[in-house]
């Protein structure tokens, strides 16, 4: 009371005094003295009027009336400091600032201007200006303790917390039950990370003041901090409850909706804050940064540029009175993809805070950005050390190993985080996701599950994954469930809707699937997400025009498009163009040739076509390049093991394996490639290595069994497998590798009926395969043939299986229905090595320029193969290019000199070209086991016509 009554009685011995100076008689001009006497009276009352209104709380009426004030008399120092305080407490901290400014420079005094002028200028960010400007000792006693509550805040605003502890207490030693000092030294503790402290400063103000919108802001703080977020943002809620135009609750507030993946329900109340402070930076770039996560593009893009406008118009000044404006410019400008000044703003910051945690982070981001991801890695290793507890620091340090790659160390991270606060929707969502990137889907699904389980109803974005998880097991029935589920729930959530149509693709629903995709274009035409599986629709069903149509259209629009041209390669290759799709693989490599997965594919394309040379140089270009990445060191170390080049294979998978660590899917992947190399020992060590990680894994297990089977440890093996099988009985892996055992012990009806187990869960042409070769190792035939052909005429057209049912009929003679069978696979598969070199055998006896253009086309796809190269010299022999046929010939005896077939062809080219002596020796070779083969009986005529003329 005593600070109002010294400041009316000021305002009124200066109106008083001004109204005496304007009648006081003697100037000569008594007309001009009394209108001017009149509007200085206008002026007096209107102030009144404003006082009362400001008094009473009514805040629109006080600011209107003392507005009227300043306006009749704008020299008034009295009417402008109530005009500040006016809209202060309005919340209009820029115009407090600027009014009370004034009345300072209008003679007010000091004592009156410095608390509410503290208290704007703080509101401002203008932390720099109370750190210096306030003058503690000019000031009256009973505003001294909340000036030292200012100085401690802006003291906190540029995080030096040892001196707003100093502040604070001095305020509480002047006013022990200061809320406001109490609040900012529980704010202290928060930053220190005394938790205790500061909940007990909190529940102290709450227990006398329980509708204190202040302390249940900074109880909200204190929650979040400790990461119980729910509790949190009822805390924030409180605060803005009590108090409507609490900016900081109401900011708050927002960001932890935001953070709980809530972007839409996070957008009006940022719009509330901003529309309460539109000079804060801060509020415009999270609005931002709320309407992108909404994909809200246009809105979010105009709220960025809204902010950068801001920065753009700081002068030296404002940065360096609030270098926190530093630090918020530097996340704008990152944002925008102005790394290099955002990093320049960064340093600025720095400069005045060296050990910002949160900007020691923002640099770290900044750096991966760049390329830098060591420094990131180092930067985040650092404050992981500093900071043992910060659980932000964790998932960072998750986040930058999941972009390398790296699953298996971006789970321990987030696991980490998981422990040290009570996890969010989107640590836990990280955490499902690097479990599934190391293929560990069932814990995936489980970590997903209990997020929509946590949050029901607000986890769309959850549920969508979940359920693309239960589409990879092949859970139809429980991703459509979801799908429906989210829909029906928010029926304009694009991506559920995507899901659903998805589902209906993967149930063979096209129709339905076609009708969904089209419903999410024509809500949205811009979601390329759904325009590119309707086109890859298209592409299933065999409607090319359309999807090229589609396609071409997407290139005109975006010719870089990465996803566009990718799919447009998968569209070349299933019409079996592959030489269209490398050339959109080559596009996509021009600009981006760093583009792994596209720079593997067109390798495949390259090795699939005869090209491997081109796969080989693709790829080990690559390799140079990136020498770090484990699947580009798998993929040539497969082109070497095709090539023969097993020495090579070794060494790269041996790296391979080094780069890959303990992470579960790339090790296991090496440790496959190394049994193609027959480094069975190097592949038993990569499996130990998974199983000292995640002792329950199935597939280094599988793995292991694997290796001891082929090494004859056969009862290892088995014990192995029906381990897994225990707590996996339904593993089709597990059942198929047991029946391959089965095999190779001789077992076959066991192996048989671990097989149809097997094809009853899964029904695949490998197993019908299996089956199919299993029974023609018993001797069945006959019931072989029937069982696959029964395959084949319930099933879509496989290359496979016609080739194989193709080598049946050929091997009865049956050559006629042969042929059509291998003319079949061949139209399914132009570039089936194993049908092309049949068929060329099948029609070598009555159509002979067939039989030359597909022996020709397989040798272009397989020049080193040693049955092609057999089928395409004994074929020129027959047509009489002698010289080229014995050249085939004897280079696919030195590729394979176990085969009694080629030496039998190569003596007749020998004997033909007058090379008797050597074309005996040839036949003898031939024939010197029991081994049947076509042309043994002419081999044994011509073997006998040349002992008895010798």
């Amino acid at each position: 009371m005593k600070c109002c009554v010294i400041f009316l009685a000021w305002v009124l011995m200066s109106g008083v005094a001004a109204a005496t100076a304007i009648t006081t008689p003697g100037t000569g001009e008594d007309s001009g003295a009394s209108a001017v006497a009149d509007v200085a009276a206008q002026a007096q009352a209107r102030y009144l009027q404003a006082h009362r209104a400001f008094d009473e709380g009514r805040l629109q009426e006080a600011l209107q009336a003392a507005a009227d004030a300043v306006g009749m008399d704008i020299r008034d120092p009295a009417a402008t400091l109530l005009l500040g305080r006016i809209h202060l407490a309005l919340g209009h901290a820029d115009a407090a600032a600027s009014a009370l400014a004034a009345a300072l420079e209008q003679g007010a005094p000091a004592s009156q201007i410095a608390l509410p002028l503290a208290r704007a200028r703080n509101l401002l960010g203008q932390f720099g200006r109370n750190i210096t400007g306030i003058r503690h000792e000019d000031l009256l006693a009973d505003t001294s303790g909340d000036l030292w509550v200012e100085q401690g805040q802006a003291l906190l605003g540029v995080e030096e917390l040892s001196d707003a502890a100093a502040s604070f207490d001095k305020a509480i030693a002047i006013d022990p039950e200061s809320s406001r000092g109490l609040l900012g030294l529980a704010t202290v503790h928060i930053e220190q990370g005394e938790w205790d402290a500061a909940d007990a400063l909190c529940k102290r103000v709450l227990a006398s003041a329980p509708d204190n919108a202040d302390a249940w802001y900074v109880m909200g703080l204190l929650h979040e901090r400790r990461g119980q977020l729910a509790e949190a943002e009822q805390d924030y809620l409180g605060a803005v409850e009590r108090n409507p135009a609490h900016a900081k609750a109401g900011l708050a507030r927002a960001l932890l909706v935001m953070h709980r993946q809530r972007p839409s329900a996070a957008i009006p109340l940022l719009k509330g804050v901003v529309q309460r402070q539109p000079w804060s930076l801060e509020a415009i770039y999270q609005l931002s940064v709320a309407l992108a996560a909404a994909q809200r593009d246009a809105e979010a893009r105009q709220a960025l540029q809204q902010a950068a406008d801001k920065v753009a118009a700081f002068t030296p000044q404002d940065l360096e009175g609030n270098p926190r404006l530093l630090l918020m410019s530097s996340l704008v400008l990152s944002d925008l993809g102005n790394l290099d000044a955002a990093a320049a703003y960064l340093d600025q910051y720095a400069g005045h805070r060296p050990g910002d945690v949160q900007a020691r982070k923002h640099a770290a981001k900044i750096a991966h950005l760049l390329g830098r991801r060591d420094d990131a890695l180092k930067a985040l290793h650092k404050l992981a050390e500093e900071r043992p507890g910060d659980a932000q620091i964790r998932v960072m340090l998750g986040d930058l190993y999941a972009d390398a790659g790296d699953f298996n160390s971006a789970e321990k991270h987030y696991r980490d985080a998981v422990d040290m606060t009570v996890p969010n929707v989107r640590l836990i969502g990280r955490l499902g996701l690097a479990q599934f990137s190391q293929g560990r889907t069932d814990l995936a699904i489980a970590t997903m599950r209990r997020i929509v389980d946590m949050e029901q109803g607000h986890t769309g974005g959850a549920s969508i994954f979940l359920g693309i998880l239960y589409l990879k097991v092949g859970d139809l029935e429980a991703a459509r469930r979801i799908a429906d589920d989210v829909v029906s729930r928010q029926p304009e959530n694009l991506l559920a809707i995507n899901l659903q149509a998805v589902v209906a693709v993967a149930e063979k629903h096209y129709d339905e699937g076609r009708h969904l995709f089209e419903s999410v274009i024509e809500r949205r035409p811009d979601y390329d997400p759904a325009r590119i599986n309707l086109i890859k629709l298209d592409i299933v069903e065999g409607r090319y025009d359309e999807a090229q149509a589609a396609l071409d259209e997407l290139l005109l629009r975006e010719p870089r498009s990465p996803s566009v041209l990718r799919t447009r390669a998968e569209m070349e290759i299933s019409r079996n163009d592959y030489e269209a799709a490398s050339q959109f693989l080559q596009r996509i490599l021009a600009h981006a040739p760093d583009a792994v997965a596209d720079a593997l594919l067109l390798s495949q394309i390259y090795e699939r076509t005869g090209a491997s040379d081109r796969a080989l140089t693709l790829l080990t270009d690559l390799e140079r390049r990136l020498p770090e990445d484990v699947a580009v060191k798998q993929r040539l170390a497969e082109l070497h093991i095709t090539s023969g080049d097993i020495d090579t294979a070794r060494a790269l998978l041996t790296e391979a394996a080094r780069l890959a660590g303990p992470h579960a899917t790339q090790r296991i992947a090496v440790a496959e490639l190394q049994i193609q190399a027959m480094a069975y020992d190097d592949a038993m060590q990569g499996a130990q290595s998974v199983l000292r990680e995640f002792p329950d894994a199935v597939a280094p297990r599988l793995l292991m069994a694997r290796v001891h089977s082929l090494q004859r440890r056969y009862n290892q093996a088995d014990d192995i497998v029906n381990g897994v099988l225990r707590e996996h009985p339904e593993d089709v892996r597990a059942l198929t590798l047991l029946a391959d055992i089965r095999i190779a012990r001789g077992q076959y009806d066991d192996a048989l009926d671990l097989y149809r187990h097997a094809i009853a869960i899964e029904d695949t042409s490998d197993l019908a395969l299996s089956i199919y070769r299993t029974r023609l190792r018993k001797g069945d035939d006959a019931i072989a043939l029937v069982e696959l052909a029964a395959w084949r005429e319930s099933h879509e057209p496989e290359p496979r299986v016609l080739a194989t049912l193709g080598a049946h009929y050929a091997r009865r003679g049956e050559l006629q229905t042969a042929v059509e069978l291998y003319r079949g696979a061949i139209a399914l598969d132009p570039f089936n090595v194993s049908a092309l070199n049949n068929l060329a055998v099948a029609v070598m006896g009555f159509d002979v320029e067939e039989a030359l253009d597909a022996a020709n086309r397989a040798y272009a796809l397989a020049p080193g193969n040693a049955a092609v190269l057999d089928t395409l010299g004994w074929i020129e022999v027959q047509v009489g290019n002698l010289g080229a046929g014995l050249a085939r010939l004897r280079e696919a005896l030195q590729r394979n000199e176990h085969v009694p077939e080629i030496h039998y062809h190569l003596a007749v080219a020998l004997e033909e070209s007058g090379s008797r002596d050597e074309a005996h020796s040839a036949l003898r070779r031939a024939l010197r086991t029991d081994a049947t083969f076509a042309g043994r009986a002419d081999a044994e005529q011509r073997l006998r016509r040349f002992e008895n003329i010798q």
